[in-house]
């Protein structure tokens, strides 16, 4: 993905912090995808400014089923944005897929963006 969006992997941390967690397909192929998106909005837009920073993914199992952090330090979403309403078709995508899994999202916005997804697993 760093390179499909001309990214300097030099400049641009991709902290990824995971315990080993079995999920049946049915909860692994949204999971990614849901993980694909939110990747794919940060390379685009968090860095466009400085150009570098860090992107960080954590990835546990809870007692509901597993936790997911998604955060970037960019400089986060305009201050009329209600992400994950902003009617994009990424977001809008990712709550379908929250919405799959029985889970919740959870949206933080300023001092970059982050995101805290419980899903039932």
């Amino acid at each position: 993905m760093f390179r499909t969006y001309d990214t300097d992997q030099e400049k641009i941390l991709l902290a990824i912090n995971t315990e080993e967690v079995l999920l049946p397909i049915e909860t692994a192929i949204p999971c990614a995808l849901i993980i694909n998106e939110l990747l794919s909005n940060s390379l685009k837009y968090a860095f466009q400014e400085s150009g570098n920073g860090i992107i960080r993914i954590e990835l546990k199992r809870i007692e509901q089923g597993i936790k997911i952090l998604f955060e970037d330090d960019g400089p986060g979403f305009p201050g009329n944005m209600d992400s994950p309403n902003t009617g994009s078709l990424g977001l809008e995508l990712i709550n379908l897929l929250i919405e799959q899994l029985k889970g919740k999202i959870e949206f933080f916005g300023t001092g970059g963006a982050k995101y805290l997804l419980t899903l039932q697993a």
